[in-house]
C-alpha cells in the first residue's frame, strides 16, 4: 500500500527499494560468503527452538472459600441462602428441582469456580448500587437468577438451562455481563484489589479495514483530495453494508450523487476491495477481561493499550484456545439510563426506586409498546421494531422477548413474522409438522424463533443427546453444506429408530435448518426484554426524567432534536437556557417533573468552561440581577468570548429580565465600550458592587448600578430599560412569545438551531406549515401524522365490506430522519424514507417510479413536503409517496414570488415622469 502512494511521500521513498523480498537460501549464502557459519547457525537456532501451546483444559482462578469448603459446598450454600430473595421463603418444588439439577450439572463439569468468580462480581455490583444484567444463554439458569448475576427467572419464562450448560460440555459456559457504563471501572478495580493487578489485564483486537476506511485508504494511495473521497462515501447509501467494492460502486452510481464517469473513482473501489478486510492495527477488545490467579506476565504476552492499561497481545480467539477465563463485562448506556433516572428522582423529588423489584405487569408500559411510542427504549428505539411492535401488541414480558427475536434479519426476510402475527391474533390457524413438537413449539405458534427450540426439537424427534444437539445448533449456524449432510443423514437415521417416518424426520429436519440458522438465544432475548421493560416504565411513569437523562447523556438513537420532540409529545415542556436556572452541563428537571431546562453548554462557543464558571459565580453568589450584573461578576472573574455571550442573549437566556432581545444585544455593546474594569470595595454578602433599586409590586422597574456612577457614566449614556429585572425571577412557568422578545416564532427557531442545535420554542414545522398555507394556496391542508387515522375511512361506509379505503393526493410534511435503499423483485431500486413531524414518526415510501423522480430532493433535503396515498396494514399506517418537494426551495419560490409581486405594484403605482406634461 505505501510503495504505491506518490513520491512526495516520505514513507514511500523509504521503500522504494528492489529488496524487498524474502531471498533465497542461495542468495543469503552468496551474501554471507565470508562467514558461511552464520548461515549454519540459524538452523541450529531453529532446531533447538521448540515450544507449544498447552492444548485442552480451562484454567479458572480459584476462589478461596471464607471458611475453607469446597467450590461446590460453597456455591450450593449460596444458593441456598439467596432462594429467600428469589422465591421467598418458601420455594416451589419446580425450583427446587431445578436448582439441584442444575447444581449437579456445574460439580460434575467442574465449573463451581466459574461461577463463584462471577457470582464475586455481581455481588460486589449489588452492594455497590452497580447495575448490571447477564445476558446470553447465562439467563436460562437458575443459579445465575439467584446469584443476581442475571435478573431473568427462567422458570416464569420457561428458560432452556442446557443451551447455557449441559453435562456433556467441556468447553466453559459463557456468561456475558452488562454494566452501566460509568461503574465498570469501579469493578475493574475491585478484580485488581482482589487478584492483583498483575493477575487482570484487558484482550487486543485486531481491527481491520472497513469499507468506508478501505476507500480512504485506496484514495491517499491515488493521491485523492480528502473532499473528494468524502463525496464519493457519501454517494453510497449505508455503505457500511456492502463488503464488495462491485457492489458499493453500483450503489454510488444509482444515487446520482457523483460523477463515476471518472475512471480514477473505478480504480478507488478497485484498490478497497483488495485492501478490505486486512488487519490495520492492534486496539483493545470493549469488553473482555482476563481474570487469573497467577502473574500474567509469565502466560501470555503483554503490551500497554493506548489509555494506558494492561492488554494481552493475543485476541480473544487465542484466549480462548489457550484456556485462559476470559469474562466480558460490557458498557450498557440503557443501564447508566436507569441509574441516572432513578438518582435524578431521588435527588430532586425524593422518590426512591429499586428497579431490582419490579413485577413486569404496569398496563401502562404496554400501552406505549402498543403505540410504537418507545423512542427512547432498550432494543425497541428503532422505526422498524416500533412498526413490529405495533403488530406484535406486547402484553407481557414474554411478548417483549419475542418482538426482539422476531426483529432480526433472518425472520424478516422469510416472511414468518407474517405468519406469527396472523397466528398470534387467531387470524391463521396454528399447524405443527409433528403433535410432539406442538409442545416445544407452542409459544411461538408453530414456528421455530428460538435456537433452544432446534436442540429440543432434535432431542425429542431424532433421540440427539445434549451435546449432539449443541453441534447441530453450531454447524446451523456455521452453514457448513458438509455438517449438515451428516446431520441430516444423523437425523433421519436417528428419528427413523424412535419410530417417526421417512417423510416427517426428513421434513422436520428441513423445518430446523430453515429456521435454527438465524434463531435467537431465548435467554439472551429475556435479558433484553427486562431491560426494555424497566427502560419504558421510567418512561411511561417519569417521561421529563427519563428524556433529560438521556438528552445529559447524549445516549440516545436518534439526535437530540428527536428526544426533545417526543418529550414535548409526552407533554414535558422543554425550556430556553437561563442563566439563573439551567445547570452547566446537565438538562434539569423542574415544576415536579413538568418541564426540562436546557444546560447552558448547549450554547455555542460557551463552551465546558464557561459553563462551569457561570454556575460557580451562581452559586458564590446568588442569581444574576441583569445583564450588568452577569457582565461586572463574569468578566472580572473568568473568560466568556463576545460570541458567546451574543448567543445567550439570542437564545433567551436573559428572557427574565423582560427586555427584548434585541435590546440587550444593543445593551450589551453600550456595555463592551462604556463600562470598564473596577475595583469595588465587597459588601456584607460578598457582591463586589453595590446596587440600588426599587421593584413596584406590580411590574419591574429600572435599576442602576453604582458601578455606572463610579466610571462617570450619566443617566442620558444609559439606554433605556437596558437593565429591566422582573420581581419574580422565578421564571418557569414564564411564557415566552414573540412580544417579550422582540423576535418572530421563525426568527426564534432559527437562533435555537443555529446556536443550540436543536429547537425549542416550537416543532420548526409549525413555522413552515403557516408560511406554507399563507404563501402556497395550490398546496392543500397538510395533514399531521396523528391524524392519518381518521384520514382512513371504513370500507363498509362505501361498500358496506370490511377494512379500509385509502384516500389519494393527501399532503404531509416532515424532517427525514433516514433513508433506506431496498430493490424490487426486478432489481429496480425504491426507497424507505423514515420521516417525523410534530406528532411521531412514520414511513414514507417511494416506489421506483417516484424514488426515480424525486431522488435528488430526498438525498438533498431535510425538510420534505410529501403528496401520496395512505396505506393501512397491520395496526401501521405508512404513506405511499408519488412526489416530494423541499419546504426550502418552496419558502425561497414564494418569497421571490412576493418580491416580483411588490415589484410589479409599485411599478404600476408610481406615475412614469417622462408621460408629464410639464417638468418643474
Amino acid at each position: 500500500m505505501m510503495g504505491q502512494q506518490n513520491q512526495g511521500n516520505p514513507f514511500s521513498q523509504i521503500i522504494d527499494s528492489s529488496e524487498n523480498y524474502l531471498k533465497s537460501p542461495r542468495e543469503m549464502a552468496a551474501m554471507f560468503y565470508d562467514i558461511p557459519q552464520a548461515v549454519k547457525n540459524t538452523i541450529k537456532i531453529a532446531d533447538e527452538c521448540s515450544f507449544a501451546f498447552p492444548e485442552g483444559g480451562v484454567t479458572i482462578p480459584f476462589f478461596k472459600t471464607p471458611s475453607g469448603e469446597s467450590q461446590d459446598e460453597h456455591l450450593r450454600n449460596l444458593c441456598c441462602s439467596g432462594l429467600a430473595y428469589r422465591y421467598g421463603k418458601n420455594p416451589c418444588s419446580r425450583v427446587l428441582d431445578r436448582l439441584s439439577a442444575e447444581l449437579r450439572v456445574i460439580k460434575s463439569t467442574g465449573f463451581a469456580g466459574y461461577f463463584l468468580v462471577v457470582a464475586d462480581i455481581a455481588r460486589f455490583a449489588y452492594e455497590n448500587r452497580i447495575p448490571i444484567c447477564g445476558k446470553g444463554s447465562a439467563a436460562g439458569s437458575i443459579v445465575s437468577y439467584i446469584l443476581r448475576i442475571s435478573n431473568v427467572d427462567p422458570i416464569e419464562n420457561s428458560l432452556y438451562f442446557e443451551r447455557f450448560l449441559n453435562i456433556e460440555r467441556t468447553e466453559p459456559p459463557d456468561i456475558d455481563i452488562d454494566v452501566s457504563s460509568r461503574d465498570r471501572e469501579k469493578i475493574s478495580h475491585y478484580l485488581c484489589k482482589k487478584y492483583g493487578s498483575n493477575s487482570v489485564a484487558r484482550v487486543s483486537s485486531f481491527a481491520t479495514n472497513k469499507p468506508r476506511a478501505a476507500l480512504r485508504e485506496a484514495g491517499r494511495i491515488l493521491n485523492i483530495a480528502k473532499d473528494e473521497i468524502d463525496s464519493i462515501i457519501k454517494a453510497v447509501p449505508n455503505y457500511n453494508r456492502f463488503f464488495n467494492a462491485e457492489k458499493m460502486r453500483q450503489s454510488a452510481e444509482s444515487s446520482g450523487l457523483a460523477d463515476f464517469s471518472n475512471k480514477t473513482y473505478h480504480r478507488v473501489f478497485s484498490i478497497a476491495e483488495s485492501i478490505g478486510g486486512y488487519i490495520r492495527h492492534v486496539s483493545m477488545h470493549p469488553s473482555a477481561f482476563i481474570v487469573s490467579n497467577q502473574d500474567l506476565s509469565g502466560e501470555i504476552p503483554l503490551t500497554l493499550s493506548e489509555t494506558g492499561e494492561i492488554m494481552s497481545q493475543y485476541d480473544m480467539h487465542s484466549i480462548d484456545s489457550l484456556g485462559i477465563l476470559k469474562i466480558d463485562l460490557i458498557n450498557s448506556l440503557s443501564l447508566s439510563l436507569i441509574a441516572d433516572t432513578s438518582s435524578v428522582l431521588e435527588k430532586n423529588r425524593k422518590i426512591h426506586l429499586d428497579m431490582s423489584k419490579t413485577d413486569y405487569s404496569d398496563k401502562k408500559v404496554y400501552e406505549l409498546m402498543q403505540k410504537g411510542q418507545t423512542l427512547g427504549i432498550f432494543q425497541l428505539e428503532s422505526f422498524g421494531i416500533r412498526t413490529l411492535a405495533r403488530k406484535v401488541k406486547p402484553s407481557c414480558l414474554n411478548d417483549i422477548t419475542l418482538l426482539v427475536s422476531l426483529y432480526r434479519p433472518g425472520p424478516q426476510q422469510s416472511g414468518m413474522v407474517d405468519n406469527f402475527i396472523e397466528r398470534k391474533f387467531g387470524r391463521e390457524k396454528t399447524t405443527c409438522i409433528h403433535k410432539d413438537l406442538e409442545p416445544i413449539l407452542e409459544e411461538t405458534y408453530g414456528i421455530i424463533l428460538y435456537q433452544e427450540q432446534a436442540m429440543q426439537a432434535a432431542i425429542k424427534i431424532a433421540g440427539y443427546s445434549l451435546s449432539e444437539a449443541d453441534l447441530l445448533r453450531k454447524a446451523m449456524a456455521g452453514l457448513s453444506r458438509e455438517e449438515m449432510a451428516a446431520q441430516r443423514s444423523r437425523f433421519v437415521t436417528g428419528a427413523l429408530m424412535r419410530g417417526y417416518d421417512e417423510t416427517t424426520a426428513s421434513e422436520v429436519f428441513r423445518l430446523i435448518s430453515k429456521f435454527a440458522s438465524y434463531g435467537f438465544v431465548k435467554a439472551h432475548a429475556a435479558a433484553y426484554a427486562e431491560i426494555s421493560y424497566k427502560t419504558c416504565y421510567l418512561k411511561s411513569r417519569f417521561p421529563a426524567e427519563f428524556i433529560s437523562t438521556i438528552l445529559t447523556n447524549n445516549s440516545g438513537y436518534y439526535s437530540r432534536m428527536q428526544y426533545v420532540d417526543e418529550a414535548r409529545r409526552l407533554g414535558v415542556t422543554i425550556k430556553l437556557p437561563d442563566i439563573n436556572e439551567s445547570g452547566a452541563a446537565d438538562f434539569r428537571t423542574c415544576s415536579s417533573g413538568r418541564s426540562i431546562r436546557v444546560p447552558l453548554i448547549s450554547v455555542r462557543e460557551l463552551g465546558a468552561a464557561g459553563s462551569v464558571s457561570i454556575e460557580e459565580e451562581r452559586n458564590r453568589n446568588g442569581n444574576f440581577l441583569c445583564l450588568q450584573d452577569f457582565y461586572e461578576r463574569i468578566k472580572s472573574n473568568c473568560r466568556i468570548t463576545k460570541n458567546a455571550v451574543e448567543n445567550l442573549i439570542k437564545v433567551g437566556a436573559f428572557d427574565f429580565t423582560g427586555t427584548p432581545r434585541k435590546q440587550l444585544l444593543l445593551s450589551f455593546y453600550w456595555l463592551r465600550e462604556t463600562i470598564k474594569p473596577v475595583s469595588l470595595s465587597k459588601n456584607s454578602s460578598g457582591r463586589s458592587f453595590q446596587i440600588s433599586f426599587d421593584i413596584s409590586p406590580f411590574k419591574p422597574q429600572l435599576y442602576r448600578l453604582e458601578s455606572s456612577r463610579q466610571n462617570n457614566i450619566s443617566d442620558s449614556q444609559i439606554p433605556d430599560n437596558a437593565f429591566c429585572i422582573s420581581k419574580n425571577t422565578d421564571t418557569q412557568d414564564k411564557t415566552i412569545n414573540s412580544s417579550s422578545t422582540g423576535l418572530s416564532l421563525e426568527e426564534r427557531l432559527q437562533m435555537e438551531a443555529d446556536i443550540l442545535g436543536f429547537y425549542v420554542s416550537a416543532h420548526p414545522l409549525q413555522c413552515f406549515k403557516e408560511s406554507i398555507a399563507s404563501q402556497m394556496p395550490g398546496i392543500k391542508k397538510i395533514i399531521r401524522s396523528g391524524c392519518f387515522y381518521d384520514w382512513l375511512l371504513p370500507c363498509n361506509q362505501k361498500t358496506g365490506s370490511a377494512g379500509f379505503s385509502y384516500p389519494k393526493d393527501i399532503y404531509t410534511a416532515g424532517i427525514v430522519i433516514s433513508k433506506r435503499i431496498e430493490k424490487t423483485r426486478g432489481s429496480k431500486e425504491m426507497m424507505f424514507c423514515t420521516i417525523e413531524d410534530e406528532d411521531g414518526m412514520y414511513e414514507a415510501v417511494f416506489f421506483p417510479e417516484s424514488y426515480r423522480k424525486n431522488m435528488k430532493i430526498i438525498a438533498s433535503s431535510t425538510f420534505i413536503i410529501i403528496e401520496g396515498r395512505l396505506h393501512f396494514r397491520d395496526n401501521n399506517v405508512s404513506v405511499i409517496a408519488s412526489r416530494a418537494a423541499s419546504i426550502a426551495m418552496l419558502k425561497k419560490c414564494a418569497a421571490l414570488q412576493k418580491e416580483e409581486s411588490i415589484k410589479a405594484v409599485f411599478i404600476s403605482e408610481t406615475e412614469n415622469p417622462w408621460k408629464r406634461k410639464s417638468y418643474i
